[in-house]
């Protein structure tokens, strides 16, 4: 658009805005208005005119004096700036892949001592110290120092596990030629275990090593019980020795003595060695002993110190064994068999009368001979009412022996006292002369009789009676 200086249009491409204001073109008005507002100046910066998306520029024909005017919209304008920046932004991107590409294969080639080091140290940390010196990386700097750190912790492993062969394999000699069976455990698991352990409990070495220590116990509270006991052994700095039953895999038991010892005092993590020894025979043989100690070798039922130590465990453990009653028992007639048929037939009738006995009571019950004649039965959790009913049967029971001897039957009758555990009986010996008093008191008042406190009579209590007290036995 072309207009003169007072912004008359002289040419315009729309010929009927000619000899109008500039002011009336849309697409000028706006910079016509601001060219006025600065005193209608000749040139004017074409950046600060920028109205409807368009930038206008004006300028002075100087021979003429008229002024050109020019509005482009901006798009227009600046599509080729974006195209140039699009391909810019494109090639940018392009260079930018193919660095970093290059990048990543610098790094990788630059890495590749790094990543040899570590699987090196992969190898190192799961115990192969067998690879060969040129896997090691060859680098400087720190990946060289650290490859020669790695280098010499290496060496000093593979040197630690050829001693620890040496030494494991000299062990495992040594178990070999133990006579008792060797193991060792860590956190209640076997270790290591020798030739003669597996063949005593029964089991091969794969079946023991890695398993709990329990399996090889007769009863889980017998595995619970050993824990406090070895741990008091050792706190006292002394090594463990106890006596268990163990199981073996076929489910049967053996006794065996045990010997434990801490690999480092005070470490319970450096385990434990143990040995054990089956010890089965010395129990039997000790337990016979001690049977033998306890019982009467004729009639085999207690003796007088076996009955003497059950009524201490009637005053040892009161509410587990209360009430209870002693039953003393005296044979009649029973010196005239020693007479007229010989002592081997006055044998014969202790061994009858003995299991008259038993076989009247419980198998809770103890039955003792105490000497000669004299027998006694301990009835626990008994009242002297319960035991006066046992008592009758006891005296029937022998009364109903006919021992067949040398042709003719030989019998025996029995006089019996009763005495029920009270206050009266401050200890056992007193509880036991009171009811040798009774017996001796049946024997006065007349032989075949039951005698319970001041009462002697052939039927203690009234048969209802009795067969109430009797079931309730």
């Amino acid at each position: 658009v072309v207009t003169d200086r007072h912004g008359t249009i002289l040419a315009h491409p729309q010929r009927a805005l000619v000899m109008h204001s500039l002011g009336d073109d849309p697409r000028l008005a706006r910079a016509y208005r601001e060219w006025e507002a600065r005193g209608r100046p000749q040139r004017l910066d074409a950046a600060l005119w920028r109205p409807l998306g368009e930038i206008v520029a004006v300028a002075e024909d100087s021979a003429a004096g008229w002024l050109v005017w020019r509005a482009v919209p901006r798009a227009q304008l600046l599509a080729p700036l974006r195209v140039g920046r699009g391909q810019a932004q494109r090639l940018a991107a392009a260079v930018a892949a193919v660095l970093s590409a290059l990048t990543v294969a610098f790094v990788a080639w630059q890495l590749r001592p790094l990543r040899r080091l570590e699987l090196r140290a992969q190898q190192l940390a799961h115990g192969d110290v067998g690879a060969a010196i040129e896997d090691w990386p060859v680098a400087g700097g720190e990946i060289g120092r650290l490859t020669n750190t790695l280098r010499e912790v290496w060496a000093e492993r593979a040197r630690v596990e050829s001693v620890n062969r040496d030494v494991l394999a000299k062990l495992r000699s040594l178990m070999a030629a133990a006579p008792v069976g060797l193991c060792f455990t860590r956190h209640r698991r076997f270790e290591l275990v020798s030739d003669a352990f597996c063949a005593q409990v029964g089991r091969r070495e794969r079946e023991l090593v890695g398993q709990s220590t329990e399996i090889i116990f007769a009863s889980r509270d017998d595995y619970l019980a050993l824990g406090p006991q070895v741990q008091a052994a050792f706190d006292r700095g002394e090594p463990y020795v106890g006596e268990w039953q163990i199981r073996r895999a076929d489910g049967s038991l053996f006794w065996a003595r045990l010997r434990g010892r801490p690999v480092e005092a005070g470490n319970p993590d450096a385990g434990t060695s143990w040995s054990l020894n089956d010890i089965s025979d010395q129990v039997a043989a000790r337990q016979q002993l001690e049977r033998a100690a306890l019982h009467d070798p004729l009639t085999g039922v207690a003796n007088r110190k076996g009955f003497d130590q059950a009524l201490a465990r009637v005053f040892a453990a009161p509410a587990t064994q209360r009430p209870a009653s002693i039953v003393m028992i005296d044979l009649d007639r029973f010196k005239t068999i020693n007479d007229t048929a010989g002592h081997a037939a006055g044998d014969a009738m202790l061994v009858a009368v003995a299991e008259a006995i038993v076989a009247t009571v419980r198998d809770t019950d103890v039955v003792a001979r105490l000497g000669g004649d004299e027998f006694a039965v301990l009835l626990l959790r008994c009242t002297g009412a319960q035991a006066a009913v046992v008592a009758e049967e006891i005296r029937r029971a022998i009364d109903a022996i006919a021992l067949p001897w040398q042709g003719r039957p030989l019998s025996v009758g029995a006089s019996l006292g009763v005495a029920e555990l009270d206050e009266s009986h401050p200890n056992a010996a007193q509880w036991f002369i009171a009811a040798d008093e009774a017996c001796y008191a049946a024997k006065r008042r007349g032989r075949g009789s039951v005698n319970w406190g001041t009462t002697s009579h052939d039927v203690c209590v009234p048969p209802a009676e009795r067969q109430k007290q009797a079931a309730v036995h």
